[in-house]
Parts: structure tokens; C-alpha cells; sequence
């Protein structure tokens, strides 16, 4: 795919070559993909090195599909959706990347390049050739219409999942949340996310700093919805559900301890 995407760069300068702090959002005019691929190459050419706070991503989107792009370790992380919590590609190079979405050729392009390809028709020859072209075209749409059903979301980012009932009861609510209520984190040192659920169900997602604090403002600070899953109750958000553990919390398999607070 060529695109156009709308790209969005955070913590980064107009080209990706360069840091510009937490807080910092560009946005870019519509991208092909081989310009996503520099500024990709770009970022993973940054040194962040003793930036605690430092999560530059390029962020994409094709409709109402979006893509993160992040480098950890002098490589690159492909998300499968904007969040950080989503499942994700490692590659070593920015060419890798093509063999993902949304880089990688397939439905339209796949078909007219097999078109291309076909033999030209002489004398009756045609009436096999069509019909050979007609089953093609036939293949390739069921094929597209399968890959569009299974490759893009159903619901927006954050709507609720289909196995999650929203609780309508302001005390059944009110007591759930008192239930999650407090702060968790995935560690301890300085640049581990930290999960601060109020007893209102006002949600903040940040990282801790070199105090030992969360760092302000947060990435993420909005009104969760309570929820139940069969006999579960839960806290839904625009990144996540989040279930209850044992003195913890998690969506899927990140799972957050909780701390102590003075």
C-alpha cells in the first residue's frame, strides 16, 4: 500500500531526526508509505540515552485504522493499533516493515498485478482468457471481501467489547470503582507505567519519574465506564479493560501491582 496516511509525530521534530520532549505533537500533511519509512529510519537512528521520559512514536492513520511505530533497543516496534498495550512487530530495519500492515501489498494491487500477467487473447483463445480473467476477479474479491472482515476493526478504539455489559446503576458503579480504586504500577524505577483509578472512575496512565512519582500531566486522563464480564466486574477505558487480580489490575497480559502511597 502507498498510501496517503495522516501521520501525527510525538515527541518528535517535523522529520523524526530528533527529540523534542514529552508533550510535543506534529502534525503532518498526508504521507505515502515509503515516507513513513524515513521518518521511521529517522527515529530509529535517535539516541535517547538517559531521556527517562522519552517515548517518540509515529503515529498512523488509514480510516478509522491507525498504526504506532516506536523503537526500543535500536529497533523497531510496528503496534497493531495506537496503543502501546496492543500487540506488536519487532523489525531491524525500516524495509522490514513492508511486510505488515498497513505496508504490505495485497487485494487491489495483488489483482492488477495478476492481471497484468495474463496472456494476451487470440482468435477463440478470448473466450478462454475472459473467462479465466473472470474467475480471477471473482477470487480476488472474495478474497478482499475476507480480508476487510477479518483484518479491520468492527469497533472504533475504546468502543465497548461485545462480552463486557455496562453497569447503568450509579451505586453499583460508584462501588466498583471504590473497588479498583488506587494506584498501580509494572515497577518501580523511573520510566515504568503507573495506573491511578479514583474512586470517581476518573483514570490517569502515565509513567513514573526519577522521584519515584508519577510524572505530570499524565498520557492519558479520562472518565472509565464500569462494567461486568459474566461474574467479573471490570473498569473499561479507551486503552483497555481493566480485571481485577490479587491486589493488582491488568488488561490481558500487562499487569499492573499495587503501590503503597503516602
Amino acid at each position: 500500500m502507498s498510501g496517503p496516511f495522516t501521520v501525527n509525530l510525538l515527541q518528535l521534530n517535523g522529520d523524526a531526526t530528533a527529540y523534542t520532549g514529552p508533550g510535543q505533537k506534529i502534525e503532518l500533511k498526508q504521507q505515502t508509505a515509503d515516507e513513513i519509512l524515513v521518518l521511521a529510519g529517522n527515529l530509529q537512528k535517535l539516541d535517547l540515552s538517559g531521556q527517562t521520559k522519552a517515548e517518540p512514536a509515529i503515529i498512523i492513520h488509514r480510516g478509522e485504522k491507525g498504526w504506532r511505530i516506536m523503537m526500543q533497543d535500536r529497533r523497531l516496534r510496528l503496534y497493531e493499533s495506537t496503543s502501546v498495550f496492543d500487540n506488536f512487530d519487532t523489525v531491524n530495519t525500516p524495509q522490514e516493515l513492508r511486510q505488515f500492515a498497513p505496508f504490505y501489498q495485497h487485494g487491489r494491487d495483488a489483482e492488477l498485478e495478476t492481471a497484468s500477467t495474463l496472456p494476451a487473447a487470440t482468435g477463440f483463445g478470448w473466450i478462454r482468457t475472459a473467462a479465466e480473467v473472470g474467475g480471477l476477479i471473482i477470487v480476488g474479491l472474495a478474497l478482499m471481501a475476507v480480508g476487510l472482515w477479518f483484518g479491520l476493526p468492527h469497533r472504533k478504539l475504546g468502543d465497548v467489547p461485545e462480552d463486557i455489559s455496562v453497569i447503568s446503576s450509579s451505586d453499583e458503579r460508584q462501588k466498583i470503582f471504590a473497588t479498583f480504586a488506587g494506584t498501580y504500577s509494572t515497577g518501580k524505577k523511573a520510566g515504568d507505567s503507573v495506573l491511578i483509578i479514583a474512586p470517581d472512575g476518573q483514570v490517569t496512565l502515565g509513567s513514573i519519574g526519577k522521584d519515584g512519582k508519577p510524572i505530570l500531566p499524565p498520557h492519558i486522563n479520562e472518565k472509565a465506564q464500569a462494567g461486568r464480564r459474566k461474574e467479573e466486574v471490570c473498569v473499561v477505558t479507551t486503552f483497555g479493560v481493566i480485571d481485577p487480580g490479587n491486589d493488582a489490575v491488568a488488561i490481558g497480559n500487562l499487569r499492573w501491582r499495587r503501590l503503597a502511597v503516602n
